[in-house]
């Protein structure tokens, strides 16, 4: 779900994260509609899954190697040397590894700062974890839910799964 304060959507765009999220959550989704907006369902494939970044994954932490060490002028990566490349590689998956959640996954406040690794390393997007700070309907905090940051720069709204919903 993908909630937004805006009605009538025709698709979803990136914003100033660089990403279109999405979550599993309709009601977390709902609290960023701010009561007058829509909630947006969007279906994510398997076949998309395996193309979004996952830190439970070992193999998507090696394939993410490649978005260190290889320069990307439009994703603004770039490093003096190899060295230091693979530095900030190794500092990244440490930090991911050491700030795992009891999913397996990172908090997006935590994974996000390599969301231009990741999208040069060829991944569409990743899995990650966030902790609502809004109680539930019984007003209990709720639990970590698990959400998307898909990297396309625009999502049509009625194709690729994706349809208003009401709340």
């Amino acid at each position: 779900y993908h909630g937004s304060p805006q009605k009538g959507l025709t698709s979803l765009k990136k914003g100033q994260s660089g990403a279109v999220f999405v979550t599993t959550d309709k009601d977390y989704a709902s609290s960023f509609g701010v009561g007058t907006g829509e909630i947006y369902q969007a279906t994510i494939t398997k076949e998309k899954k395996e193309k979004l970044f996952d830190t439970s994954n070992p193999e998507h932490i090696k394939k993410l190697k490649r978005g260190f060490l290889t320069p990307n002028e439009d994703l603004e990566i770039e490093y003096e040397s190899e060295q230091d490349a693979l530095r900030d590689y190794k500092n990244a998956v440490a930090t991911m590894t050491a700030d795992k959640t009891e999913t397996g996954l990172v908090d997006w406040s935590i994974g996000g700062q390599w969301q231009e690794q990741m999208e040069n390393a060829g991944f569409e997007g990743a899995q990650f974890q966030e902790r609502p700070s809004m109680p539930d309907a019984q007003g209990k905090m709720r639990k970590p839910i698990i959400s998307y940051a898909l990297f396309e720069r625009e999502l049509e709204v009625g194709e690729s799964g994706i349809d208003p919903v009401s709340y």
